[in-house]
């Protein structure tokens, strides 16, 4: 199977947290820590080595355990009109009726789902 690169990555959780609706999500660094830890390890266990979620997981920084790359996957996510994010929270600019098209045309798309619901799950 083909490597994905992390712009398909973010962008199918992105369009999977955007299907699932609701009244968003945190994009700070302290909001995010858990939820995008616990989805990135559980990519790791079933994407079969198709995602970039091991190196992802890798760029942890070790001192206060976040992922600087979360900031790059909002800023995509603003930049494609998925999402907008202010204050801290970011809410889908896409209804989930869009956002389950979109996603069923990019590889994967039921994994994207299990991924968002893994972070959707953890979230505080």
């Amino acid at each position: 199977m083909a490597h994905m690169d992390r712009v398909t990555f973010f962008r199918g959780f992105l369009l999977a947290m955007c299907e699932l609706g609701g009244c968003g999500f945190g994009v700070t660094p302290l909001l995010t820590s858990v939820p995008f830890g616990k989805m990135l390890e559980y990519a790791i266990e079933h994407d079969g080595g198709a995602t970039p979620a091991r190196q992802i997981m890798e760029d942890k920084d070790p001192i206060f355990g976040l992922w600087p790359v979360v900031q790059e996957m909002v800023l995509q996510g603003e930049l494609d009109f998925l999402i907008v994010a202010a204050d801290g929270h970011a809410k889908p600019k896409l209804d989930h009726i869009e956002a389950g098209k979109e996603l069923d045309e990019l590889p994967r798309p039921e994994l994207f789902r299990r991924l968002a619901s893994t972070y959707r799950s953890h979230m505080l």
